[in-house]
């Protein structure tokens, strides 16, 4: 054409759209050889990345996305995607679905339930707690009346001891016992059920291992302790509940020898130790859910709370060693200062 310009008009009709000197030739060059070769054979339509190509009676159009996506939103026709309900040259039709909407609402209610659900055993288990504290607080008030007339009453036998006879004494005895425990339960549970967190459990001042031949005599057991007479200060009474529970605990539901062992380093450590072996905490759950099962653990796990709670109270912590089973009261100590 370049040496026969006169020709060029006739040549031009023989030209293929590949060639560069074809008029549509730069029109039709973001269009790959595949889109040319389907619309020229016979397709209506071809999809090149966001222009969707359309094949006439008037000829060939580019429509842009920004025409021809709003149109196929609105109708809720989809050209790609996984699946497709019909397939055009390139093009995967497909009716937008509503699922993934749907989906999208169902787990939006289903976490709202949830949450509801959550909130609500929650809310009932402060106020089950506050119910219970509060009721715990209305007994300790009110017994402070009777106890006072107890000691009252106490004091009256004690000081006629001597004139009552053997039998009669040894009644007295365990009635001013009683009354001494009584007295000091109530006071621990002031302080335990105050309405002041920071403030600490109640501490006394006592030899370690009278504390701790006292509390293993009571139930025959052995204790090893290589200390010396070392006094502390510690909150004895909930420790002895504490300890109390362990040995309960191992005793019920441990094998062999129940043996405790007091260490002192940084932090006192009593170990409650058996030859059993400590459930986990599958079997234990396994126990409570399972109906027909005997509920040989249930003791064991309401014990233990207990005893974690009161630790944690006492700026402690209880470890359970299992294989054989040691539990231990850790708990941090001082020394008693004098004035």
């Amino acid at each position: 054409m370049a040496h026969y310009p006169e020709t060029s008009e006739q040549i031009q009709q023989f030209l293929t759209i590949t060639n560069t000197l074809h008029p549509l030739y730069t029109k039709l060059q973001p269009l790959t050889p595949e889109g040319r070769e389907a619309l020229l054979d016979g397709y209506r339509a071809w999809q090149q990345d966001d222009v969707l190509w359309l094949s006439g009676e008037q000829g060939w159009k580019a429509v842009p996305s920004e025409t021809w996506k709003p149109i196929a939103h609105k109708q809720g026709v989809s050209l790609s995607g996984e699946n497709c309900s019909f397939r055009y040259s390139n093009l995967c039709l497909s009716e937008t679905s509503n699922d993934t909407l749907l989906m999208n609402m169902m787990i939006f209610s289903l976490l709202i339930v949830l949450f509801s659900i959550f909130g609500h055993s929650l809310y009932l288990k402060t106020k089950q707690r506050k119910e219970r504290q509060f009721v715990l607080q209305l007994l300790t008030h009110e017994l402070h009346t009777p106890i006072t007339s107890l000691g009252l009453t106490v004091e009256m036998f004690r000081a006629r001891y001597d004139e009552f006879p053997d039998e009669t004494q040894s009644a007295v005895w365990r009635l001013i016992s009683d009354f001494q425990r009584l007295s000091q339960l109530t006071e621990n549970s002031k302080v335990y059920l105050s309405t002041e967190q920071s403030k600490p459990l109640l501490k006394q001042n006592a030899f370690l291992k009278e504390w701790l031949e006292h509390v293993c005599e009571k139930h025959k057991i052995g204790y090893q302790c290589e200390l010396g007479e070392v006094e502390l200060s510690l909150p004895y009474y909930w420790l002895t509940i504490c300890l109390d529970n362990l040995i309960k605990n191992a005793k019920q539901h441990g094998q062999g020898v129940v043996l405790v062992n007091v260490t002192l380093a940084d932090k006192l450590r009593v170990e409650v130790q058996d030859q059993g072996h400590f459930p986990s905490l599958l079997q234990r759950t396994l126990s409570r859910v399972t109906p027909n099962a005997p509920h040989t653990h249930d003791n064991m796990g309401i014990g233990l709370t207990i005893v974690e709670h009161l630790m944690k109270q006492a700026n402690g912590r209880l470890i359970i060693l299992r294989n054989p089973t040691r539990c231990i009261l850790e708990i941090a100590y001082e020394h008693p200062t004098t004035d």
